[in-house]
C-alpha cells in the first residue's frame, strides 16, 4: 500500500472531521438568527455577528489559518471552506482536501433557513479504498464488455 494513499486517507479523514465539527457549531451559534438579517450590503456578516463569532474560542478553534489547516468563509454566503494539506516525504510535495461546509441559506441579506448536516465521512481506511478500486476496476471492466457488445446495434442510451 502506498504512502501516498496512507496521506490521503489522513488528509480527507481529517477534514471530514472538522467539517462535521464545524458545521454543529456553526448551527448552533445561527440558530437564533434564522429569520433575521445576518449581512450587510456587501455580503459580509453583520459586524456584530462576526464580533460574537470571533469571540467563541471553541467555534475559532475549528477555523485556524495554517498550513496544515485553512478555514475561510465564502463572501456572499453561510458557507466555509475547509482546506487540509499535508506533506508526503516520498513524494516531495503536499496534497490537499477541500470542502465545503453549507451553514445556512441567506436570501435578501436574512437567513432564512439552516442547512443539515453534511455527514462527511470520516473514517475511510486504505483498505476500504484499495477494496473499492478493484471493485470498480470489476464492474467496468464487465460495463466496457457489454458497451463493445452492444456497439454494433448503434444504440446510444449508455
Amino acid at each position: 500500500m502506498s504512502d501516498l494513499l496512507l496521506h490521503r486517507v489522513k488528509v480527507i479523514n481529517e477534514a471530514g472531521r472538522i467539517g462535521n465539527k464545524l458545521h454543529k457549531l456553526l448551527s448552533e451559534f445561527f440558530k437564533p438568527y434564522v429569520g433575521h438579517q445576518v449581512m450587510k450590503k456587501d455580503l459580509s456578516l453583520l459586524k456584530s455577528i462576526d464580533i460574537q463569532l470571533r469571540a467563541n474560542p471553541e467555534i475559532m478553534e475549528y477555523m485556524p489559518h495554517t498550513p496544515d489547516v485553512n478555514v475561510w468563509r465564502e463572501r456572499g454566503d453561510l458557507s466555509w471552506v475547509v482546506q487540509v494539506s499535508m506533506f508526503v516525504p516520498s513524494r516531495g510535495h503536499h496534497i490537499s482536501e477541500q470542502l465545503i461546509v453549507n451553514v445556512g441559506v441567506v436570501s435578501q441579506l436574512r437567513l432564512t433557513l439552516l442547512c443539515d448536516p453534511p455527514g462527511f465521512r470520516d473514517d475511510y481506511t486504505a483498505e476500504e479504498v484499495v477494496t473499492t478500486r478493484e471493485a470498480y476496476r470489476e464492474a467496468k471492466a464487465v460495463l466496457d464488455r457489454l458497451v463493445s457488445e452492444l456497439g454494433k446495434f448503434k444504440l446510444t442510451d449508455y
